[in-house]
């Protein structure tokens, strides 16, 4: 039987365009806090005296707040709604972007929480405004989404260490504060257009996130799993997911945080020539974000999961083994990061049969998948400190990248299992 479509008239086209830009600009912010701090972790280290594992901690922070705080922060975007909640995100986002700026070791910590509690809110709701506003477009709104956020990342990690040599750490780190503020005022200002246009042809209800996904989203095609009206904690399916994302975050944050560290160290790069080779890592990403919409149509969504967990597998192993060859692995872990959210992304909205399901997968999901994953950075980081080099923290890395293709591998099977 079809849902009803419960959505409203489309969007004036310039309205959409506006709200797309304004989703671009929260996704450029949702991940370049994170990788601000790593281009200039050994000027941190030097200034403050952290240790690797500490140092490590600046990163899962504000992961483990993705993943602990997730629940909290569905429940005030139930309360708040999904526009307010952006503008919330953003806001606090530059606060503590700041926070972590003008303190000592206490301040850096203080900031990044604060960071991660807002970055928190605006993971779900991000995706929240994707099945509301594009819904008919899933698979390209979702790369875009991705490729945003590996662009923000690029850019801090290609331009904070050159920052560093003009305004020291502290100046650098902070100024990113001006583009999370840019993104508040502009999502303020489209949001408030968009309320008055919605106002005009459907006023919805206070406190409310009625939106429904579109039929062609909400249900299950050919080969999927028919069990979209369980709640999201009974099904398999979902827990499977949170698996794929787990390991792919623990992948992601390890490299992520320490790239730059293992380019200097193993290859002797210098802190902007590695910071440089770790934003392609990054910019290399939209690749994976771009093209997975594009590949989706000649195959099935975890059928591409499958191809995009070996390509991680390839990345660790051969930043272990031929570290030289780093073009090479950037250019496959671009696309394996890129092309894994994208994926992911899609089946939590795809999946969802209305808004508020969408916010209860994506909660659980996410809250599960950052919570485990959250120790990577820190493991890493002293399993490098312990050996005094990198071979055994790439080891691990590469181990877990054999465990994502296996967990893919039984996505894909689950996703073919029709239940009436």
């Amino acid at each position: 039987m079809s849902i009803p479509h419960l959505s409203r008239p489309p969007l004036p086209g310039v309205l959409a365009g506006a709200l797309f830009l304004g989703l671009v600009l929260l996704a450029l912010n949702l991940r370049s806090p994170l990788t601000t701090l790593p281009p200039v972790i050994d000027r941190i280290r030097e200034d403050t005296g952290l240790s690797d594992g500490g140092a490590g901690m600046l990163t899962s922070v504000p992961v483990l707040c993705f993943g602990l705080l997730a629940w909290p922060a569905s429940l005030l975007i139930r309360r708040t709604g999904i526009d307010r909640a952006v503008v919330v995100t953003l806001l606090g986002a530059a606060a503590g972007i700041v926070i972590r700026s003008v303190g000592g070791v206490p301040g850096l910590f203080v900031g990044m929480v604060v960071t991660g509690v807002f970055l928190t809110v605006g993971n779900t709701v991000a995706l929240l405004v994707i099945g509301r506003d594009f819904a008919a477009h899933l698979g390209a709104v979702n790369g875009a989404y991705t490729a945003s956020l590996n662009v923000g990342t690029m850019l801090t990690s290609a331009l904070t260490a050159p920052l560093a040599g003009l305004w020291g750490w502290r100046g650098a780190a902070g100024s990113w504060a001006a583009l999370a503020l840019t993104a508040a005022l502009l999502w303020w200002a489209v949001s408030s257009w968009r309320s008055r246009v919605v106002a005009v042809t459907a006023p919805a209800v206070p406190g409310k996130i009625p939106e429904r996904i579109p039929d062609a989203a909400a249900q299950p095609t050919e080969g999927q799993c028919t069990t979209v009206g369980r709640t999201p904690s009974r099904r398999p399916y979902v827990w499977l997911l949170a698996g794929v994302l787990a390991l792919h975050l623990f992948i992601y944050y390890a490299l992520t945080t320490w790239l730059p560290s293992i380019m200097a160290d193993r290859l002797g790069m210098g802190a902007e020539s590695a910071g440089a080779a770790a934003s392609t890592f990054q910019i290399l990403a939209l690749l994976g974000a771009f093209g997975s919409p594009v590949v989706a149509r000649l195959m099935r969504q975890e059928t591409l999961l499958v191809l995009l967990a070996v390509l991680w597998t390839v990345t660790a192993v051969g930043m272990l083994t031929a570290p030289a060859l780093w073009p090479v692995w950037c250019v496959s872990g671009g696309i394996a990061q890129g092309g894994v959210f994208t994926v992911v992304f899609t089946l939590i909205v795809s999946r969802s049969r209305d808004a508020d399901d969408n916010r209860r997968t994506s909660t659980l999901v996410q809250g599960w998948a950052y919570t485990l994953s959250a120790v990577g950075p820190v493991l890493t980081g002293q399993l490098h400190e312990s050996s005094g080099g990198w071979v055994v923290p790439l080891t691990l890395v590469s181990v877990l990248a054999a465990a994502l293709i296996a967990v893919a591998v039984v996505l894909r099977t689950a996703g073919t299992v029709r239940t009436s």
